[in-house]
C-alpha cells in the first residue's frame, strides 16, 4: 500500500511540474520581456558609460586649450611690450643725435680726434 501512496504522490507531482513548465503564450511573452528589457537596460549602461568616457575626454582637452590660449595670450602681451620698447628706441635713434652718439660711444667703443679711450676689462 505504501508503494502505491508513493507512485500517485510522484505522478500528481511530476503532473504538477508539468503544469509549472508548460509554456504559455503569456508565460513566454514575459521571458521575452525580460529578456528585451535587461538587454535595453545593458544597452542604455553602455551607451552611458562611453558617452561618459567620450565627454571626459573632451572636457580634458578643452580646459588643456583654455590654458594654451592664456600661455599664449600672456606671451603676446610680453610681445606688444617688447615691440612698444623697441619702437620707442628706433624712433629715439632716427630723432636724437645725442642718443645716437651715447650708443656709439657705448656699443662700438666710438671716440673723437681729441679723446683717448680707457678700458678696464
Amino acid at each position: 500500500m505504501g508503494i502505491i501512496l508513493q507512485r500517485k504522490y510522484f505522478s500528481a507531482l511530476k503532473m504538477v511540474e508539468h503544469e509549472y513548465n508548460k509554456k504559455t503564450p503569456f508565460s513566454m511573452t514575459l521571458k521575452l520581456y525580460k529578456v528585451s528589457l535587461f538587454f535595453s537596460c545593458m544597452s542604455l549602461f553602455i551607451v552611458f558609460t562611453v558617452s561618459s568616457i567620450v565627454l571626459i575626454r573632451t572636457w580634458r582637452e578643452y580646459k588643456n586649450v583654455l590654458h594654451l590660449e592664456a600661455c599664449q595670450a600672456s606671451e603676446l602681451d610680453c610681445l606688444h611690450k617688447d615691440n612698444e620698447k623697441y619702437r620707442a628706441h628706433i624712433i629715439q635713434l632716427l630723432n636724437d643725435d645725442e642718443f645716437v652718439e651715447h650708443i656709439a660711444r657705448q656699443r662700438i667703443g666710438y671716440v673723437e680726434n681729441d679723446e683717448i679711450l680707457f678700458r678696464f676689462d
